[in-house]
């Protein structure tokens, strides 16, 4: 498979945003695409297939939370960036999530020695669907949770940005809280997207970033990896089976 690959510059241990070299570049994307192969979240040689549109890569970022050990140097390299800019809560969407919003704030509870929270945001669907079935939702932080970023500055990690619509919708729902957004930590983004394009936020962060490339099946047998012979692995609420 052909994917655009790029990677977020790691900071100092001095706190301050570096221009690294592109071998240090490089490491930090190395490092984190053979954590992502080596636990499933990618698999090399074929491509998903979800609604009728074929993904350009296979990419299952929930099998990732099988493996403690890797989400933990993960979550890592998120805190290292952010461990600077006073982070007092972190809040991720409910589900596999929240995992990454603890090990995030006990790191940088590790690097700064303060506490740090963490919370969720409940998901709020609407009976309205897309052409492809999707209900539209809102996120919301829960009830009594409010006092954890109400006037607190926060920090917003996701394992996953696919558009940067759910982003936003997290942002929305930290500032109806009352709290202070001060940057989105991802462990891949499918776009090629900066703080600027995310309400502007201070600081966004994605640990890789592999452009995400939909096709028709149409477009697929013509021009695609259908076209080459690469397998396509149908994916419905994470399950596969395989299509030859």
């Amino acid at each position: 498979n052909s994917l655009y690959l790029t990677s977020t510059p790691k900071k100092t241990r001095l706190g301050l945003d570096s221009t690294k070299t592109y071998y240090e570049r490089g490491c930090l994307m190395l490092t984190t695409m053979q954590i992502l192969c080596k636990t499933g979240v990618i698999t090399p040689g074929s491509h998903a297939v979800m609604f009728d549109e074929h993904d350009s890569a296979d990419i299952n970022m929930e099998a990732i939370f099988a493996h403690p050990q890797e989400v933990s140097r993960l979550c890592r390299n998120i805190a290292d960036h952010f461990d600077t800019n006073e982070v007092a809560t972190v809040v991720a969407p409910m589900g596999a999530n929240c995992i990454l919003a603890h090990s995030v704030a006990h790191h940088l509870f590790t690097l700064t020695g303060k506490k740090v929270f963490n919370v969720s945001a409940d998901k709020v669907t609407t009976p309205i669907t897309n052409h492809q079935g999707k209900e539209y939702f809102d996120f919301s932080v829960r009830d009594g949770d409010e006092r954890f970023i109400t006037g607190k500055r926060v920090l917003i990690v996701m394992d996953s940005i696919n558009t940067d619509a759910s982003a936003k919708k997290m942002i929305k729902a930290v500032r109806d809280a009352c709290g202070t957004v001060i940057g989105v930590g991802a462990l891949c983004s499918r776009v090629n997207i900066a703080a600027a394009d995310i309400d502007a936020v201070p600081k966004f962060i994605a640990l890789i970033t592999l452009i995400k490339e939909s096709l028709s099946s149409n477009e697929c047998l013509r021009v695609g990896p259908c076209s080459r012979g690469v397998p396509a692995n149908l994916r419905c609420n994470g399950a596969y089976s395989s299509l030859r």
